[in-house]
C-alpha cells in the first residue's frame, strides 16, 4: 500500500509527502490514536516512501525494497514490541536498537526503528532511549506507536512530534473534500469563540468517530503552532491550507500555554475514550482556551 491508497488520514498523508519531498522528515515521532486506526500502516507506508527503489516521494509497492518492508523482513526497517511471555519492552531491547541505530543502513536510504504499544517501555528501557532521541543518527528515524501517549514519560513526548490518528468522521465519508469542509468547521468553532461560549455548539453534540476526529482536529492545530512557535518548517505544518491564520496566532501563546493546551486536548481525549461527557471533557481545556 502507498500513500495514494491510505484514506481518512489525508492530513497526514499530506504532512509526510510534503516533508518527503523537501527531505525535510523528522527523527523522532509519535503515532498515537485508537487500535486499529492504521498507525502502524502509516508507519511501514512511510518507511517504503525512504527507502523505496524507485526514488519518488511515495512508494512503488513493486520493488524488492517496498515487498521486504511489507513482510517485515527489511534489514532496515526494525519493529519492536513487547516479547512473548513478557509484560513490558525491556532496557535490552532498546539497548539492541542503540547498536544497530549507530551502524549504516545496509541496503536502504534510511534506517527506521518501529516500536509498537510503546506505552509499555520500562522505565529503564524509555529513559534508554530517551538519549537516542536526544541525539540520533542523521540516516536514522524512530517511531513510537501507542494508544496510551499519557503513558509515555514527559521527557519522551516532548522531544517527538506527535501524530494524532483517528477514523474519518462519519459525518465526512463524502471524501476529503467533505473531511476538509468538516476540519475547517471545528476550527472555525474553536477559533471564533463559539465553542468555548455556547454549550449548544455542535461541537458538544457530536459522538464517537465525529467526537475522536474533533479531537484530532484541535490536536494538529496547537501542534502546527507549537512547530511554528518554535521556529519550525512549514513542511512540518499538518494544517498547511491554514497557514497564514497560524502564523497571525502563533505570539498569541507562549511555548510553554501551547504545550499546557496540548496536553490538555490529550487529556480531553482520553476522558471522551473512558465514555466522559463532552462538556466535562473540555472544560479544563475551555478554561485554558477562554483566557486568550
Amino acid at each position: 500500500m502507498s500513500f495514494s491508497d491510505i484514506k481518512g488520514h489525508n492530513n497526514i498523508v499530506d504532512l509526510f509527502k510534503r516533508a518527503l519531498s523537501l527531505k525535510r522528515v523528522g527523527s523522532s515521532y509519535i503515532f498515537f490514536g485508537p487500535d486499529g486506526d492504521g498507525k502502524a500502516l502509516m508507519a511501514a507506508t512511510l518507511a517504503k516512501a525512504l527507502n523505496c527503489l524507485n526514488g519518488t516521494a511515495d512508494s512503488c509497492d513493486t520493488c524488492a525494497s517496498c515487498a521486504k518492508i511489507d513482510n517485515r523482513n527489511h534489514p532496515d526497517v526494525v519493529w519492536l514490541g513487547v516479547p512473548d511471555k513478557k509484560d513490558l519492552i525491556g532496557i535490552e531491547q532498546i539497548k539492541e536498537l542503540e547498536r544497530q541505530i549507530a551502524l549504516k543502513p545496509y541496503e536502504g536510504r534510511v534506517k527506521l526503528f518501529i516500536i509498537e504499544n510503546s506505552d509499555l517501555m520500562s522505565e529503564a528501557a524509555a529513559n534508554c532511549l530517551l538519549k537516542t532521541i536526544e541525539e540520533p543518527p542523521r540516516d536514522s528515524i524512530i517511531i513510537l506507536i501507542t494508544s496510551r501517549p499519557g503513558d509515555l514519560l514527559p521527557t519522551v513526548r516532548s522531544r517527538c512530534a506527535q501524530i494524532r490518528f483517528d477514523p474519518v468522521p462519519q459525518n465526512s465519508q463524502d471524501g476529503r473534500a467533505g473531511l476538509r469542509d468538516y476540519k475547517n468547521r471545528v476550527l472555525d468553532e474553536f477559533n471564533s469563540g463559539k465553542a468555548l461560549l455556547d454549550e449548544n455548539s455542535f461541537v458538544f453534540e457530536a459522538a464517537g468517530e465525529d467526537m475522536n476526529f474533533i479531537i484530532s482536529v484541535l490536536a494538529g492545530w496547537y501542534r502546527d503552532l507549537l512547530v511554528i512557535k518554535s521556529g519550525g518548517p512549514d513542511a512540518f505544518v499538518i494544517n498547511s491550507d491554514r497557514i497564514d491564520e497560524l502564523k497571525r496566532l502563533r505570539d498569541k501563546f507562549s511555548v510553554k500555554e501551547l504545550e499546557d493546551i496540548f496536553e490538555e486536548i490529550g487529556k480531553a481525549g482520553e476522558c471522551i475514550e473512558r465514555n466522559v461527557g463532552p462538556k466535562l471533557a473540555f472544560n479544563k481545556l475551555k478554561i485554558k482556551l477562554s483566557g486568550k
